[in-house]
């Protein structure tokens, strides 16, 4: 682990040299308004850039090999597809009449690192990339006086995932030099709490060029032009909102209509579409997970170290070592090492690991679990990094936009960090391109 960075970075701060807490660095109103609930780490976080970037390659990769899934497994069949995920017959329609080629390689993907290298806990895999605001958080401490000489001084940097998100809109428009106005849109019901966020996100797209205007789906309207919200003409819709939100809501399909017919006509298209929503269901990492030996070793040999062993729950048998075992016979045997997961939450929701859950309430809720979507993972045991001279957990929110596109990160004290929800501390990112030759240090991020 970058130990010699956190060492540094601790003497600093007890000389007085270096910020004492993240939340007094200057920011801007959108941040302090997008964080106004939960705090922030005392420290920022530090990466190899190699390594994240490897991470990312490896992430990557697995866009690629869920699409040859598809065809390996159901014949290139999406509707088949979008059942196994336990996608209802309307929600497949909205994938259909979105789908626009393979999957953009656009994520983040939620990690822990276990000291020697990252696995991967979830893959938020939308166009609805919570936390990009914090480069705002990089930027400031960069406007430190102390920080900038000891970001110098240790080879620091940091990569912007907001200019990656501009680049690939406007690659996927195919307008790169274009100026565009873009709805951040999300769901009715969701926008009171995301408001802040998107606000947040549309100041920092502003400085790439891209207009970008905060709405829900019912304050978009529709002409003979296209879309407009609040008599904005978009030229493009980025999407915040989900298979799910449209599903749980009497007569969502009916508001999202509008949207989804301006897609299909190509006068608004929607970013990312909502063929998207396959590739970040925790099913399909399952499908990954067990079906990796029916792909060529070369291509598979990242996102096996990658990928922690993952199954969707089933009330039948399950393949583990190469044997054939009763599913929920083998996860009450060894639930300590396993966790239960909801396949379409995010950000720590609907998450119970067993190591802290007593037998009779883990065996009720797998029960109750084979009722909806879930899969079962088995437990990463994170490497501990040291905050305020304590040890803490943390997950890695590594942004992959075609590649490496920038991290930050989720952290609880050790005590309490079974699972690092959405509700935890949150800290900024900065990568080191190469250890500098005096220090000799080794290892992975801290």
């Amino acid at each position: 682990m970058l130990s010699d960075v956190v060492a540094a970075y601790a003497a600093g701060q007890r000389a007085g040299e270096l910020p004492k807490d993240l939340s007094g660095i200057p920011v801007s109103t959108h941040f302090r308004r997008a964080r106004q609930v939960d705090p922030l780490a005392s420290r920022p976080f530090f990466v190899d850039r190699a390594e994240a970037a490897r991470t990312a390659d490896a992430v990557r990769s697995v866009f690629g090999l869920l699409d040859e899934l598809t065809g390996v497994v159901f014949g290139g069949d999406r509707r088949a597809y979008g059942r196994m995920l336990g996608l209802t017959e309307r929600q497949i329609d909205l994938v259909e009449r979105t789908h626009r080629g393979g999957p953009a390689v656009f994520c983040r993907a939620d990690l822990y690192h276990d000291g020697t290298s990252f696995h991967l806990l979830e893959m938020n895999a939308s166009s609805a990339l919570g936390g990009m605001y914090f480069t705002e958080l990089n930027r400031g401490l960069l406007g430190d006086r102390g920080f900038a000489a000891f970001a110098a001084r240790h080879g620091l940097g940091f990569v912007d995932p907001v200019a990656s998100v501009a680049a690939a809109v406007r690659g996927y428009l195919g307008r790169p030099d274009a100026r565009l106005r873009v709805g951040l849109i999300d769901w009715p019901s969701s926008f009171v709490a995301s408001e802040p966020n998107l606000r947040a996100v549309a100041a920092l797209l502003a400085e790439s060029g891209i207009e970008a205007y905060a709405g829900h789906v019912g304050q978009v309207t529709a002409d003979p032009s296209g879309l407009r919200l609040a008599g904005v003409r978009l030229d493009a819709v980025y999407r915040f909102f989900t298979l799910g939100e449209i599903e749980r809501t009497p007569g969502g399909y009916d508001l999202v209509e509008p949207l989804v017919r301006a897609h299909e006509e190509g006068t608004v298209p929607l970013f990312l579409p909502l063929s998207q929503s396959l590739y970040g269901n925790k099913r399909s990492l399952g499908l990954l997970s067990a079906e990796l030996d029916r792909l060529a070793p070369a291509r598979t040999a990242a996102v096996a170290d990658l990928l922690p062993w993952v199954r969707s729950l089933t009330d039948g048998e399950v393949r583990v070592g190469g044997a054939w075992r009763d599913m929920l016979a083998y996860c009450r045997e060894h639930r300590t090492e396993l966790v239960l997961k909801g396949a379409a939450g995010y950000g720590g929701n609907a998450v119970l690991p067993g190591w802290s859950t007593g037998r009779r309430e883990w065996e009720a809720a797998l029960s109750a679990a084979l009722r909806t979507p879930h899969v079962v993972q088995r437990r990463v045991r994170p490497a501990l990094h040291t905050v305020d001279d304590a040890p803490w957990s943390a997950v890695w929110g590594l942004y992959v936009v075609d590649g490496y596109a920038g991290c930050r990160v989720r952290t609880r004290p050790r005590a309490d960090a079974d699972v690092i929800a959405l509700a935890s501390y949150g800290a900024c990112v900065f990568h080191r391109e190469s250890a500098p030759p005096s220090t000799g240090a080794t290892g992975g991020p801290s």
